[in-house]
């Protein structure tokens, strides 16, 4: 928990972690930590977002990805043309 929310903060290498947190959305592995990861997305910003915007189409991981573009606010915008 403490590295995904790291890696939001830090911005710096962060890109490379965004395909392991895509894969943790809604893996029920993750699911205490679903808020961090979540959150470390919406940090990560821009990077995360063509991953979250795939994630829309899983109605199980869903509801996850949208709290993620939503916490990126302008970045998270962009994505809504692509769904």
């Amino acid at each position: 928990v403490r590295a995904a929310e790291a890696l939001g903060k830090t911005k710096s290498g962060a890109e490379a972690a965004v395909p392991v947190l895509i894969a943790a959305v809604g893996d029920p592995s993750w699911r205490g930590y679903s808020s961090a990861v979540e959150s470390a997305l919406a940090s990560i910003g821009r990077p995360a977002v063509a991953g979250l915007v795939e994630l829309l189409t899983d109605a199980s991981k869903r509801n996850r990805a949208l709290w993620a573009l939503q916490g990126m606010r302008a970045e998270g915008a962009d994505a809504a043309p692509a769904c």
